[in-house]
């Protein structure tokens, strides 16, 4: 290896060693707002009532709901679902499981913030990051000691 390419090495790894930490700090902190999250929203059924299309593009359209839903005293609030997604495609008086939080009813456009009652829609965020910061850090340990073990079999 030249004199160049180490301290080059050196920096990439450094800079994968904090890109792997970043995204486990960022996971574990979407993980915690998850869980936390999960301990004061409240499951109900919930009815499309309507459907748009956040991004036109053809082969890519995501699609955004707006629900009706009843809280625990029967009172009747409409949340607007709080991510896109391609799988959203549902037409409107399609009945489906949801997730509000009874203390933040109502948002500044008069829509509660609801989320689809699914495992991704709560813990998918925070699990990708997770797993991304593993994996960066797994693969740099390893390629650490497999380089670790090539000079030491090498100077035998």
């Amino acid at each position: 290896m030249s004199e160049q390419s180490k301290p080059n090495q050196r920096v990439m790894n450094i800079i994968l060693v904090l890109v792997g930490l970043a995204c486990g700090g960022v996971g574990a902190g979407f993980t915690y707002f998850a869980y936390t999250y999960s301990q004061t929203v409240i499951a109900t059924n919930g009815i499309v009532t309507q459907q748009f299309i956040e991004n036109e593009h053809h082969d890519n359209r995501r699609y955004n709901l707006v629900i009706s839903f009843s809280d625990q005293q029967g009172d009747l609030h409409t949340g607007q679902v709080s991510m896109t997604s391609q799988d959203y495609d549902l037409p409107v008086g399609t009945e489906i499981d949801i997730l509000y939080d009874p203390d933040i009813l109502n948002g500044l456009n008069g829509l509660s913030q609801i989320k689809l009652d699914t495992w991704f829609e709560v813990w998918g965020i925070g699990f990708i990051f997770s797993m991304v910061g593993i994996f960066t850090i797994v693969v740099l340990i390893l390629a650490y000691r497999d380089k670790k073990l090539r000079a030491h079999s090498s100077s035998a």
